[in-house]
């Protein structure tokens, strides 16, 4: 027998004509109509719906579950149809909006009819009570909770983000810093101290310059208050006597191109073709001094001779004196202002000291200061003591010799050329210095003299190559850089660099 169906007024649906809805639970309005006397049969018996259909249905209406369910499959029909009297009540009715599963309980165990169906809402209801185990309504988000998710999720990372930065900072930061202190300036050394408490070209002078000049060369005068200088010009080349102070020009004069100015005490020279140029001491014009071809213009002990021939010129502070030499071919050596005489020398190898007339006054053979010694130079006479360079098989020699007797009072090996100070006061050379008034010599093995800058003052270096200073007797480091010193004085620090020349005054003290 084909199952009858019905329309429910609560859900729309059709379903079969049962005392209750099978999607919706609602009561089947004029469900008593259906059941006619032809169909009623004493053993009427309708198996009960399976439990997944109603337990959908009212999980459904309990808002627990948001898809519809499938339709519920009807169960098969008997052989013989149960007669459901009509005197049976009707059933509780169930709210849709507000039941739950105990008022399912209740209203199925209250109604008369549809006990199967009672009992199966009752299991479904304590079903129900029961924790649900299903995974889709336990982890599916609604809509609200996964904008809460993602929200929460969002400051989550934006802060981790901040915190990742900060710490990078951090971290940078801290190895900068341990960079940083990691590279400590070097402790200087003795030497790079010395260098860095240095202001100007030599220590003990600023770095400020007084005055300067595009000069080629320069000598100062033994007093220190003048400074002639040798500079090129448009018109060609210019010697110029200037204070030491400020550089002010005293005197200018047109010289050749190869002129080379030199210092006799306080008298300045300078050579330029036929004539030699001379500015005594105070002088503010030179006096020209005819130079003939074959003349010789030198400096001993600090005077100068232009000798020419067996005649000689001497430039002495007071002005010129013109002398004769006892013999053709001798050499100056010195010139004693005291006697008015002069020291000559022999190439026989005799110190012959003679009148300026030319008469000689005393002569006296040299004594070699080793066998098979030969001269190889006549450096400066005093009024007791000759100084000369002697080749000898070990080297050479630097000895003192007395007026008196020509013997030999001192001497030490030496390399180079010995320098003789301004003023002819000293003399100075790598293994010895000597004082020319006392004869006294000393072996000076840790400098090597570059120039005098003063009668008491040299430049040059430590046996070690070191640029250095000697001072009474004292060595001391000095870095000059650039600057090649050239003199001293109370004034300040001449020196040459490639460009010229410039004067440094002193550190205060």
């Amino acid at each position: 027998m084909s199952a009858t169906l019905v329309v429910c007024e609560t859900c729309k649906s059709e379903v079969r004509a049962e005392p209750y809805c099978a999607r919706c639970g609602a009561v089947l309005l004029g469900a008593a109509a259906v059941f006619t006397e032809a169909a009623t049969v004493s053993t009427y018996s309708e198996a009960a719906p399976e439990k997944e259909p109603v337990q959908d249905e009212l999980l459904a209406r309990l808002g627990l579950m948001e898809t519809t369910p499938t339709d519920v499959e009807e169960p098969a029909e008997t052989a013989a149809e149960q007669h459901v009297p009509e005197s049976d009540s009707a059933p509780v009715p169930v709210e849709e909006e507000s039941a739950t599963p105990e008022d399912v309980a209740v209203a199925g165990s209250t109604s008369g009819g549809g006990d199967e169906l009672d009992a199966a809402l009752a299991r479904n209801a304590s079903d129900l009570t029961a924790p649900i185990d299903t995974p889709a309504l336990a982890e599916t988000p609604t809509r609200r909770g996964w904008l809460a998710l993602i929200l929460r999720w969002w400051w989550v990372g934006a802060i981790g983000a901040f915190l990742v930065l900060l710490l990078g900072g951090i971290v940078l930061v801290s190895i900068s810093s341990a960079s940083h202190s990691s590279q400590k300036a070097p402790r200087p050394s003795s030497t790079t101290a010395a260098a860095s408490s240095q202001k100007g070209p030599l220590p003990g002078y600023a770095s400020k310059q007084v005055w300067g000049a595009a000069a080629k060369r320069a000598v100062v005068t033994a007093d220190g208050g003048r400074v002639l200088v040798v500079y090129p010009t448009a018109s060609g080349t210019t010697a110029a006597v200037r204070g030491m102070k400020d550089g002010k020009s005293i005197s200018t004069s047109d010289v050749a191109a190869d002129a080379a100015p030199m210092v006799a005490g306080n008298t300045l020279l300078v050579r330029s073709g036929d004539k030699v140029l001379a500015w005594a001491s105070g002088a503010t014009e030179p006096t020209a001094v005819p130079a003939p071809e074959g003349s010789t213009l030198l400096v001993r002990a600090g005077t100068g001779f232009l000798v020419d021939g067996g005649a000689a010129t001497v430039f002495t502070d007071g002005g010129l004196v013109s002398v004769t030499a006892p013999r053709a071919g001798m050499v100056p050596l010195g010139y004693l202002s005291e006697t008015q005489t002069i020291v000559w020398a022999s190439a026989t190898g005799h110190l012959v000291t003679g009148a300026v007339t030319g008469s000689v006054v005393h002569d006296v053979a040299l004594v070699a200061p080793a066998a098979d010694a030969t001269v190889s130079g006549w450096l400066a006479a005093t009024d007791k003591f000759a100084f000369l360079t002697w080749t000898t098989p070990a080297g050479t020699v630097l000895a003192v010799h007395s007026l008196e007797n020509g013997s030999v009072t001192a001497q030490a090996p030496i390399s180079g050329a010995p320098l003789v100070s301004p003023s002819g006061t000293m003399l100075a050379a790598a293994g010895a210095l000597v004082t020319t008034g006392s004869g006294e010599l000393v072996a000076e093995t840790e400098f090597v003299p570059a120039a005098f800058l003063s009668d008491k003052d040299l430049y040059g270096t430590t046996k070690a190559g070191r640029p250095a200073l000697w001072h009474a007797g004292k060595v001391s480091d000095a870095t000059a850089g650039v600057w090649q010193p050239v003199a001293l004085s109370s004034k300040g620090l001449l020196a040459a660099d490639p460009s010229g020349i410039a004067l440094f005054p002193p550190t205060k003290k």
